[in-house]
This record gives structure tokens, sequence and C-alpha cells, in this order.
């Protein structure tokens, strides 16, 4: 009878300390029965972070996961591989992801026993929350990756240094007896010999005769004695050439303080001693030549101001020139544009004249007749009126409106164009004003040359059909103005030249090479804009650009 109560006790008291472990756990416990959890502790509530064990129970472990493990593994499959391990072996522990209520991710450490009936299939599930682990692991790896680069990259950056060194810096290491251990790439270079020439072999083979016994005597007794010697030699190369150098020779100690090596920095001073010489040579030339050229200099101010005066006046001859000439052109409009109303006046007088003679003038017909040469003496008036705009000489700054400026500008040709057959497009845009402030006279010299010039071109080639085209918008507060023709365009390799002073295609007797020049200078200087010129499938294509 006490045994059996004795029994019963611990059984008893066995079920409570389970149930006190199973309650009271820091880590999550739960029963999986047939596959799914069908209880838990509080310790997997707080896990998951869900109100109540209700929420979850009764579900197969993979509905508390993400869908695939971070093996690729689906949760599903690998949960049922996990069982099956498991039924196996008896028990099993692994890493595992589960997810919490809010769908975030969280590592644990799982231990899965078998603790199956004859009826049931049991398993007793322990969760251990190794997530701050895990990311401590995460980080930790991403850490030294980050330093493995470092180091790498730090590596590459010694041994890119040490290249460098190596063929910028003269160095050299020799053991006890003065027999060379390693150079550089500059040593080789300034010496002539290869390293394997020079491993293994004495600095005695650098050696100049010129060098006194004593200097390599002192440099040898510094060194023994721990101490670093700095002095300058002359050694000769591969080639019997010979060089100078200033060396610093560095004994190199072992832990005990033993000297076991000798390292030598050398700075290449050929070239300094030489220019030194050199030097006390030109010190003296350089008094001979000064003393030339103070003399020198004593005019050169004079001539300075008289070639900078001779410039002016050339500038000066320039654009007289160029405004004769353009003149000249003037004229040739001018007479262009007075021949059809003179020719007008002179018909009607003839008329007059000749009913008169016949006694057939009708008297009240006589002011029809004032009236029409008057109308054609206004005409001419006004045709005065422009040319006399147009050679002004003065430099006041007006503000005009550009497409009316241009307009008249064309007024002044556009006569001399008709007479030649020639077509004179106009694309301009009225609708929005552009207005511009300059010097009247200058911006219709350049739009007039650059038109007589393509006329010039076009009749001399014989085109057929000839125009000329202008073209005028506003772009990006800017005024363009492009001129084309279709006369076929210039020559590439003369295009760079057309705006130099006296530089011309034309015949002496027709064109002097100033008129694009001059053109170029108003343009750049005067009106701040630019001019240049490019070919077209049609021709020429000069553009002028002004800042508005």
């Amino acid at each position: 009878m006490g045994t059996k109560l004795k029994k019963t006790f611990d059984i008893n008291d066995q079920k409570q300390i389970f149930e006190t472990i199973f309650h009271k756990s820091v880590d999550g416990i739960l029963i999986i029965e047939d596959g799914i959890f069908v209880e838990c502790n509080d310790s997997v509530v707080h896990m998951l972070k869900y109100k109540d064990k209700i929420q979850f129970l009764n579900t197969h472990p993979s509905e508390l996961s993400p869908e695939f493990q971070p093996d690729g593994r689906s949760s599903f499959a690998a949960a049922e591989e996990n069982t099956r391990i498991v039924l196996e072996k008896g028990s099993r522990s692994f890493e595992w992801v589960h997810k919490k209520a809010d769908g975030q991710e969280f590592w644990v450490w799982v231990v899965l026993t078998n603790i199956s009936t004859e009826d049931k299939t049991r398993f007793l599930v322990i969760w251990r929350d190794i997530d701050e682990k895990k990311k401590m692991e995460h980080e930790l790896k991403e850490l030294n990756e980050t330093l493995e680069k470092k180091v790498e990259q730090r590596t590459k950056k010694l041994q890119k240094s040490s290249e460098i060194i190596s063929k910028h810096v003269i160095y050299s290491k020799s053991d006890l007896d003065g027999n060379f251990t390693d150079v550089s790439e500059a040593f080789c270079k300034i010496t002539g010999y290869y390293r394997d020439e020079l491993i293994g072999r004495n600095h005695t083979i650098l050696r100049h005769p010129d060098m006194p016994k004593s200097t390599y005597e002192d440099m040898w007794k510094t060194i023994k004695s721990g101490k670093s010697w700095i002095g300058k030699l002359k050694n000769i190369k591969k080639d019997g050439d010979y060089y100078w150098t200033v060396q610093v020779i560095t004994p190199e100690f072992d832990e005990k303080g033993d000297i076991v090596s000798y390292m030598s920095i050398r700075d290449d001073v050929t070239s300094k001693l030489a220019l030194r010489d050199l030097n006390d040579t030109l010190e003296e030339k350089i008094k001979i030549k000064t003393q030339d050229l103070k003399r020198l200099n004593e005019n050169l101010e004079k001539r300075v101001k008289e070639a900078v005066e001779e410039a002016k006046e050339k500038e000066l001859q320039l654009y007289e020139m160029s405004k004769m000439a353009q003149m000249g052109e003037m004229i040739e409009n001018i007479a262009h544009q007075w021949r059809q109303p003179l020719g007008a006046i002179s018909a009607v007088a003839s008329s007059v004249s000749i009913k008169h003679t016949l006694d057939n003038l009708n008297t009240e017909d006589i002011p029809k007749y004032m009236q029409e040469i008057e109308d054609y003496t206004q005409y001419l008036s006004q045709t005065i009126d422009t040319f006399r705009n147009f050679i002004k000489d003065s430099k006041e700054f007006q503000e005009v409106v550009l497409q009316e400026y241009i307009d008249n500008t064309l007024y002044i040709i556009d006569s001399t164009i008709k007479a030649n057959n020639i077509e004179l497009i106009k694309e301009i845009d009225y609708l929005k004003s552009i207005n511009i402030s300059m010097i009247l006279g200058e911006l219709s010299q350049v739009i007039i040359n650059i038109i007589n010039n393509a006329k010039d071109i076009l009749l001399e080639r014989e085109i057929e059909h000839p125009w000329i085209k202008l073209e005028l918008k506003e772009q990006n507060n800017k005024a363009i103005i492009t001129i084309e023709d279709n006369a076929g365009g210039i020559p590439e390799d003369i295009l760079p030249k057309i705006f130099e002073p006296y530089f011309t295609t034309k015949n002496k007797s027709h064109g002097t090479g100033l008129g694009l020049h001059m053109s170029y200078k108003i343009i750049s200087q005067s009106l701040n804009g630019k001019l240049y010129a490019k070919n077209t499938d049609n021709g020429a294509k000069f553009f002028i650009e002004l800042p508005l």
C-alpha cells in the first residue's frame, strides 16, 4: 500500500514539475500532434506576438513560417522532411525562420523530439529565439567582408606604392660585405644594369676611379659604428659613363641590436652639378646680354608706340577702304533704284513736249502730268534718305525694330538683286517685334555685304534659278539672322580664312578682301555678337547672332 502511494506521488510530482517547466520556461515549448500545433506555452505566444494561442493553434508549422526558408526550400517541404528524420532518429535540432503575427520574420533554434504513443504521433518542440544572434552573425559577416575588401584595397595600394617607389626612388640594400641583396627599378635605370646583374655583386662595381679611397673608408667606418652616412659620390655606369649621387646609407638592426644589412637611398644630382657649371658660364654671358638688352630696351617703348600708331592707321585705312568699296556698291544700287522713276519722269516730260509741239496738249491734263512727276520725285527723295542713313558715320546707338530695319536694308539692294534675276526670299516672323539697340548703319553694311557676295558668286557660277534666302528668328534671348544662297558653297579649305583681311576669291578688280573682315569686326566688337559661316546642301550659309 505504501509503495503504491509513493509511485502515485512521484507521478503527480513529475507532472507538476513538467507543467511548471512547460509554462514558466523562457524558451518556447509546443506540442505537435498529427502534424499540427495543439499546445504551447506563453513564451511562444510572446515570440509570435499573438494576443492568444487560440489564434495560431491547430496550424501546420509551415503556416507560421514564410513560404521559403533561407536555404531556398519551401517551408512545408522542409517541415515534412524534419518530421521524417525525427520519426527515424527520435530527435533533431536545426535553425528555422518563423513569422510573427505582424508578418515580421525571426530566427529560432528548434529541438524536435519524438514523444509519440501507440495511437498518437506527437512531437515535443522547443524554440529558442536566436534572432539577435543571427543579426549579429550577419553584421559580423558584413563587417568581415568589408574588412577583407579594405585589406585587399590597402594591399593593392601598398603594392602600387611599392611599384611607384621602385620606379622613382634610387634604392639599394646590401649585406654586411657590401653585396647587393635588393635594388629598385630606378637604381637599375641609372646604373644601366639589369637587376639580375646586380644581385649578389659587390657595390665596388659602381666605384668611379676619380673617388678617393678615404671617402669610402670614412663611409664604412661610419655605418659599421651603427650611424648613418651622408655623402656625395661619383659612380660609373655599365657603359662607362658616370653619374653623381648624394647618398644616405643607414644600417639595419635585428632584435638583438646587431647590424644585419645596409640600406641606401640615392638622389641623382648629375644634372644639378652640370647645371651649376653651366650657370657659372651663363652668368658671364647673361651679364653681357643684359647690357645689350638694356640698350635695346631704351628704344623699345618708342618702337612699340610707333607700331601701335601704325596699326591704328592701318585699321583706319582698312575701314575707309571698306567704306569706299561699299559706297561704290551703294552708287550702283542707287542707279538701279533711280533707273525706273527717272525713266518714268522722262516719259511723262517727253509726252507733254510732243503733245505741246503737235498742239495737242490739253491744259486740263497738265496737273495730272505734274502730279506723276511729283510722285516720282518723292520716291527719289525717299531713296536718297534711305541711302543717307546707310552711309552715316554717326556712332550713336538707337533702338530699332529689327524686322523693319532688315526690310529697309533689303529695300536698298532690292532693285540690284531683281535686275540680275535673283529671287530674294524673306522668312521673317513679324508677329512679335524684336527690339535691339545698335548703331544704325553697321548691321546694314554686314547684311548688304553678305548678300552682294552671294549675288556675285551666283552670277559667276551661272546658277540656274538663283536665290538668296534671309531668315530672322528669336531664340534663347538672341536674334539670329541667316543668309543662304544656292551657289554650291565655299571650298572647305578656304572656309576658315574668309574673315581674314585682304582674303578674297574674287578678281582683284572686283574685290578688296575687306568686306567680310569688316563685317566680322562690326558684329563681334561693335554689336557683341557672332558671325560665322557653314556650307549646306544648297550653298553657303552665314549666321549672325546678336544678344538681345
